[in-house]
C-alpha cells in the first residue's frame, strides 16, 4: 500500500466515529469497518490493527480540536457554542460531528465558504433542543465571515447555502441610477438589510467570551443594516418598521409626507423614528416629514350599548336606562315580543309585518298556464248528450210502429235497393 493512500486512509478513519469505535472495541475486520471502506482490502486492514484504538481516538479529537479553533472559532464562535447547547456536549463533539458528516466532502480549502459547518448545523434532522436565536446568530456570522467579504472581493458564493442560513426578508439594495427630485426620499448608500428577531451581535460577543446565554430569549424585532464600505461594512440597527420604508424607497421616489400616509394612525409614530434614523445616517436622502402627533387613545365607554348604535353614535335619550316603576307596560308596547299572542291596535309596526302574506301572490304566476281553461274546453264537450238525445228522435213513433206491422211484407231485393237508395243520400 503506498504511502498516500495508507495518509487516505487514515484520514478518514480519523473523521470516521464508527471506525473509531471499531478499533477501541476489537471489531477491526466487521461489519462497521466494511461499512466504512466498502471493501477494505488486507493491507488496508493491516494498517488499521498496527494503530493502537486509544492512540487512534487521542489523534482524532486533537484533530478536531485543531480543526475548530483554526477554521471555525474565528469566524463562527456562537454557531458553534449554540450546536453545542443543541447536542448537549462541547465544541469539540460538534467539529468531530462536522468532520464526520458528509458536508465536510463539499469544503472549498478551510471551510471559506462555511459550508461544512453552517450545512451540518441546518442539515440535522433533529433540532428540538436547538435554542431559538441560533438561526439568527448563525445568519449573522456569516453575513459577516463570509456574505460581505466574498461579495467585496468578487469571489464566488454558495447560493444554495446561502438560501439556507439567510431568513426571508434579506435585502441587497443599491442607489437608483436616476437623481431623485427636491425633498423625496431615496437610496443615497448600497446597503444589505437583515431582519432579525434577536440581538445576534450582542450574542455573539458573549459567547466568544464563554458567557452563558439562556435557550430561549425574548423576541426582540429588528432590522440590521449594513452600510456598505470598499473593503468593510458598517453595522446599523433600525426599527422593525424600517423594512418597509426601504422596500417603499426602493420601488421609486416618494416624499416623506407620502410615505406616511401609506400607513395607519397607529403605526405613522414608529414608522417616522426609523425613517430619522435612516436619514441622520445617510443611508437616504430627502426631507424629513414633520413629527406625526401621537395616536389617539381608544375611546371610552364603547361598551355593548356603542356597539348596538354602530359607530360610536350616541345613544337616543330614554335607552339603555332602566324603565321606572309603573311604566312596564309602556315598555312592552314600545318593545313587544317577537311573536306577540295579540296584536295590539294603532301601531302601524304591526300590519307592516303582517304584509308578509303579500308574498303569497307569487302563485299567480302559476296560474299563467292554461290549466283553468280545461273547465271552458268541458262544456263544449258535454254538447255529446244532445247528440245522443236526437238518436230517441229519430226512433220511429209508435204510430208509425203500427203502421209498419199493417204493411205488407217486401222482398228481400226491394229492401236492398232501399238501403242503398239511403246510403246515397
Amino acid at each position: 500500500m503506498a504511502l498516500l493512500d495508507q495518509l487516505r486512509l487514515l484520514d478518514r478513519a480519523l473523521r470516521d466515529v464508527r471506525v473509531r469505535e471499531a478499533l477501541r472495541t476489537g471489531d477491526r475486520g466487521g461489519r462497521r469497518l466494511a461499512r466504512f471502506a466498502g471493501s477494505v482490502a488486507p493491507a488496508d486492514l493491516a494498517v488499521l490493527r498496527a494503530v493502537d484504538a486509544r492512540r487512534f481516538e487521542a489523534v482524532a479529537q486533537r484533530q478536531a480540536e485543531m480543526i475548530r479553533d483554526r477554521w471555525w472559532k474565528p469566524r463562527f464562535p456562537g454557531t458553534l457554542a449554540g450546536a453545542a447547547k443543541a447536542l448537549g456536549g462541547s465544541t469539540r463533539d460538534v467539529a468531530q460531528a462536522v468532520l464526520a458528516s458528509t458536508a465536510f466532502d463539499r469544503r472549498e480549502g478551510e471551510d471559506e465558504t462555511g459550508v461544512a459547518l453552517l450545512g451540518y448545523v441546518l442539515g440535522r434532522e433533529d433540532k428540538t433542543k436547538d435554542p431559538n436565536w441560533l438561526e439568527d446568530v448563525l445568519a449573522y456570522e456569516y453575513m459577516v465571515a463570509v456574505g460581505l467579504p466574498r461579495r467585496a472581493k468578487g469571489k464566488a458564493i454558495d447560493a444554495a447555502l446561502e438560501q439556507l442560513v439567510f431568513p426571508e426578508g434579506v435585502r441587497f439594495l443599491a442607489p437608483a441610477p436616476k437623481k431623485p427630485k427636491g425633498g423625496e426620499l431615496a437610496l443615497a448608500r448600497k446597503v444589505v438589510v437583515l431582519p432579525l428577531e434577536f440581538p445576534a451581535s450582542q450574542l455573539r460577543d458573549a459567547l466568544a467570551e464563554g458567557q452563558d446565554v439562556a435557550a430561549e430569549l425574548d423576541e426582540q424585532p429588528h432590522l440590521l443594516v449594513f452600510v456598505e464600505e470598499p473593503l468593510a461594512a458598517t453595522e446599523l440597527v433600525v426599527p422593525d418598521a424600517g423594512h418597509d420604508i426601504l422596500d417603499t424607497v426602493a420601488a421609486g421616489p416618494i416624499t416623506g409626507a407620502g410615505l406616511l400616509a401609506a400607513f395607519e394612525v397607529q403605526e405613522k409614530r414608529a414608522v417616522w423614528q426609523a425613517l430619522s434614523v435612516l436619514l441622520d445616517s445617510g443611508v437616504l436622502v430627502g426631507e424629513k416629514p414633520p413629527e406625526p402627533p401621537p395616536p389617539p387613545p381608544p375611546a371610552k365607554g364603547r361598551g355593548k350599548g356603542a356597539k348596538a348604535h354602530g359607530k360610536g353614535e350616541p345613544a337616543k335619550k330614554g335607552e339603555g336606562k332602566k324603565p321606572a316603576p309603573g311604566k312596564a307596560g309602556e315598555k312592552n308596547a314600545a318593545a313587544p315580543p317577537k311573536k306577540p299572542s295579540k296584536p295590539e291596535p294603532g301601531k302601524a309596526s304591526r300590519p307592516e309585518k303582517a304584509k308578509k302574506p303579500e308574498k303569497a301572490k307569487k302563485p299567480a304566476k302559476a296560474m299563467k298556464p292554461s290549466k283553468p281553461k280545461k273547465p271552458e274546453k268541458r262544456p263544449a264537450k258535454a254538447k255529446k248528450p244532445q247528440r245522443a238525445s236526437k238518436k230517441p228522435n229519430k226512433a220511429p213513433s209508435p204510430a208509425k210502429a203500427k203502421t209498419r206491422k199493417a204493411s205488407p211484407p217486401r222482398s228481400r231485393g226491394s229492401a236492398r235497393k232501399r238501403g242503398a237508395h239511403a246510403a246515397r243520400r
